[in-house]
């Protein structure tokens, strides 16, 4: 079973399992207060360690490093690939590339901590620490992946079947605007239009930018890091 991590109110002392939570509380119990940038989660006594967002002074690596995890975001508007969350993960990630990574976002936040088991490659662990960070800003994200300028950051292709087709960019923010796409022919041969989409959702439905990281070696200077991002797709 895993362990759950938990963050206090420094108001009253509830706890709560996430920092949306904990931001529902504050809207709630304590209208006009906002919760504090910086919070600690812990369990028990034991307190989650922390990711220190902060800008790197040798880029090379990074950028190298950074325009492959674009790469890969990219390839995720394959038309084969239904509309989904998509998980992508990095391994033996340097724990500096990924605190560049949350300075240069900017609104990344963590939003929860919990210990549990990672019975999967690169390394099996009974108790492995999953630390959750989220941002609901698209701008944020592109621009921080934009930093390198070897490999272009798609939010949005055309296809028609299987072919890739140049086509003018929809905004897929809601049930409403997916039913107007579908209506509205954009493009004379588009077939597909695929999209990124990080946002507020509509109810239950989130559609946040997700950073898992995941410090499962020995070594605190590496760890697991997984984006994880909703690309939607609609058939015109």
């Amino acid at each position: 079973m895993a362990d759950i991590y938990v963050v206090k109110c420094p108001r009253c002392e509830n706890s709560f399992r996430t920092r949306k939570a904990l931001a529902t509380h504050f809207s709630k119990k304590h209208p006009g207060y906002e919760v504090p940038e910086n919070i600690t989660f812990s369990f028990g006594k034991k307190e989650a360690p922390t990711v220190i967002p902060r800008l790197l002074k040798n880029r090379k690596h990074y950028l190298q490093w950074l325009a492959e995890i674009v790469e890969c975001i990219n390839s995720a508007h394959n038309p084969s690939v239904p509309a989904r969350w998509c998980h992508f993960t990095h391994t033996s990630v340097k724990v500096e590339f990924f605190g560049h990574l949350l300075k240069k976002i900017g609104s990344a936040r963590l939003n929860a901590v919990k210990e549990c088991r990672h019975l999967k490659p690169p390394l099996w662990r009974e108790k492995a620490l999953r630390m959750s960070f989220k941002t609901f800003e698209m701008s944020d994200l592109k621009r921080a992946l934009s930093e390198q300028e070897s490999v272009d950051l798609h939010v949005t292709k055309s296809f028609s079947g299987s072919k890739e087709i140049d086509g003018a960019p929809s905004q897929l923010s809601g049930r409403a605007a997916l039913e107007a796409a579908k209506r509205k022919r954009v493009h004379q041969q588009a077939s597909l239009r695929s999209e990124i989409i990080c946002g507020d959702g509509e109810g239950r439905a989130t559609r946040e930018c997700e950073l898992i990281w995941s410090p499962i070696f020995d070594s605190p200077d590496n760890g697991i890091l997984t984006l994880r991002v909703y690309v939607g797709k609609v058939h015109l």
